[in-house]
């Protein structure tokens, strides 16, 4: 279940972001941010303007392990991410439903 708070840092260039009480694919608790960076630190959501939408882990304001990107152009990935990338394992799906599912390197097919 989403929570309903919805929290508008200026920092965040005022896009949205949603405390996680439990995920589609429970992966673990919530920490709002990390108080000492005052950036997005934990599990929680990120909706873009364009209606992209980021539901996993974040460290030091970006995704970091496993998670899930939802493109406004239909495209979905869901694996691993580091420093804001995928990197590791990880199936893309392409809006036209054609697949890769494989390793990823610094945001690129890996083999």
């Amino acid at each position: 279940m989403v929570s309903k708070k919805i929290r508008h840092y200026d920092n965040f260039s005022k896009q949205s972001w949603i405390p996680v009480e439990s995920s589609i694919a429970d992966i673990g608790p919530y920490i709002i941010r990390n108080i000492e960076s005052n950036l997005k630190d934990g599990k929680g959501v990120q909706i873009w303007p364009d209606g992209s939408l980021y539901e996993g882990y974040w460290k030091f304001g970006q995704p970091n392990g496993y998670g899930r990107m939802f493109h406004a152009d239909g495209d979905v990935y869901i694996g691993y991410f580091l420093d804001g990338k995928a990197e590791g394992k990880g199936k893309y799906i392409h809006a036209d439903q054609s697949t890769y599912d494989g390793n990823w390197h610094n945001d690129k097919y890996d083999g």
